[in-house]
């Protein structure tokens, strides 16, 4: 007869196992919760940009001055419109009648890396608001 042992099993090395398995896959999640936030971020600073560019054609600055505004807040293109229609240059919102719509888009590439693949999307972000 054989003794049996006491405190031990016969799945030695299980978790070990599990863990290996198991890992990948939160090591995954982790890295797109992050890749996802950063993302967010970069949206979130373009809409600053875009809303810090709005706010300076809205208090008087000139095209150029909204567009130099929004760019130093946050790297990209900006476009500056007036009822849809470009604008640029020394123009100002208070040579305007009250209530026509001021917008400023920017756009600019963003490459999202996830593990080993790379993804390059173009960001968009507007803000919008009427002359006084």
């Amino acid at each position: 007869m054989t003794p049996q042992r006491r405190g031990r099993s016969d799945d030695r090395g299980a978790a070990l196992i599990e863990f290996g398995i198991i890992l990948p896959i939160f090591f995954g999640i982790f890295l797109g919760v992050v890749t996802t936030g950063l993302a967010f971020f970069g949206r979130l600073q373009m809409t600053s940009a875009a809303q810090e560019g709005v706010r300076v054609a809205y208090v008087g600055g000139t095209a150029t001055q909204a567009t130099a505004a929004a760019t130093a807040a946050a790297t990209g293109s900006v476009s500056l419109k007036v009822n849809g229609a470009a604008v640029a240059g020394s123009w100002t919102c208070t040579n305007l009648t009250a209530g026509q719509k001021v917008e400023v888009l920017m756009t600019r590439p963003a490459t999202i890396r996830f593990l080993i693949a790379n993804h390059t999307v173009t960001m968009q972000a507007k803000a919008v608001t009427r002359c006084a």
